[in-house]
């Protein structure tokens, strides 16, 4: 229903919504599924770019990726994102035992 309230600009209530047909329901939320799609398609393209002007090899990898060929990675680099993340995983439970107090400040 949200997504016909969108699309219409009116409340849920209204007589367009209560009388109207399943399959033109139907349509309306097919429509509103390939807009959304749409404009996440544009937002990742416009990180994409954006993100071209910082790192172009990733950027030319990642549109790689959405052609259909596939992100390649060697050993070296899978071992040291495994370490990686063993290492996160091995911080995050030793600093979840301890609480930090708050410092308190007394202005005199």
């Amino acid at each position: 229903m949200n997504f016909l309230c969108e699309r219409l600009g009116c409340l849920p209530t209204d007589p367009r919504i209560l009388d109207m047909d399943d399959y033109t329901k139907m349509w309306h939320f097919y429509s509103w599924i390939e807009e959304r799609e749409e404009k996440s398609q544009l937002m990742k393209d416009f990180g994409c770019f954006v993100g071209s002007f910082h790192n172009p090899e990733m950027a030319r990898k990642i549109k790689e990726m959405e052609n259909g060929k596939t992100f390649e990675s060697d050993e070296e680099g899978l071992d040291m994102a495994t370490k990686l993340v063993e290492e996160a995983a091995k911080n995050k439970e030793e600093n979840s035992g301890r609480r930090r107090r708050k410092k308190r400040i007394s202005i005199r």
